[in-house]
């Protein structure tokens, strides 16, 4: 039972990086034409994405 539920929250985790990624690269997108005031949310976005990544747990 114990392995199931480790296996589960770690597809949950990855599955949640997954989506930053997603989230991230979407708004690279979108701000490729867009004015330069708007990159303080790219940055804050980027840095989350990367706490994730190294964290790999929740809070």
């Amino acid at each position: 039972m114990p392995v199931r539920r480790n296996q589960a929250f770690k597809l949950y985790i990855q599955n949640m990086i997954k989506e930053a990624r997603q989230s991230v690269r979407q708004s690279r997108e979108l701000l490729k034409g867009s004015k330069p005031d708007i990159f303080l949310g790219r940055k804050t976005q980027e840095s989350l994405c990367k706490e994730g990544k190294e964290l790999d747990q929740p809070n």
